[in-house]
């Protein structure tokens, strides 16, 4: 999956939309493997399990602030403006709903019961974890559908292809978390 966020106007490239307006028309734009609903409601081709060209995601009226994209193997992320994680694709070992939902179809709120508190900055998303830097920029948040390699940080008593739950991470006192970033 490919997600990128386009300006629906030409807007100079030498700065960022600032205001509300500018802001609003914003889209995101999904491409690629779609076998597990990843790529947000993008426009499929007939009978394939793929979006062939960039297609704009449907997002329900008034949710369109989103501030940061993050996509994974079978899942992609938006972040709103107010820090509420919203997600779509595999919902394999309950990573995007606490329900018993295979897929999360389209783009959903973050449904897990262990990230009601969550306001997030930026995620970012590797094969099967996920990091997100909580607004405030002193701790980073990590779950998973695996961590067979000890991708999610959580220790070696988590190590495994069980579903690991969202944790967090504090780091040193005044020490601000600006990026992240995962690999495979």
């Amino acid at each position: 999956v490919t997600l990128i966020g386009q300006p629906s106007r030409a807007m100079t490239a030498q700065r960022l939309p600032a205001t509300p307006q500018e802001v609003a028309q914003l889209h995101v734009l999904a491409w690629g493997d779609d076998g597990v609903g990843q790529c947000l409601g993008g426009a499929r081709s007939s009978a394939a399990s793929y979006v062939p060209r960039p297609s704009v995601v449907r997002v329900p009226p008034g949710k369109a602030d989103f501030s940061q994209i993050g996509a994974g193997w079978e899942q992609s992320f938006l972040v709103s403006g107010s820090g509420c994680l919203w997600a779509g694709g595999s919902n394999r070992a309950g990573c995007l709903s606490s329900g018993d939902l295979e897929q999360v179809l389209g783009v959903r709120p973050l449904d897990r019961d262990d990230a009601e508190d969550l306001k997030a900055a930026a995620i970012v998303a590797g094969r099967e974890h996920f990091v997100a830097i909580q607004q405030d920029g002193s701790s980073l948040l990590t779950w998973g559908c695996s961590n067979e390699f000890g991708q999610t940080g959580q220790g070696d008593e988590r190590v495994g292809l069980a579903a690991c739950p969202l944790r967090s991470f504090a780091v040193q006192p005044g020490v601000k978390i600006h990026a992240v970033a995962c690999g495979q």
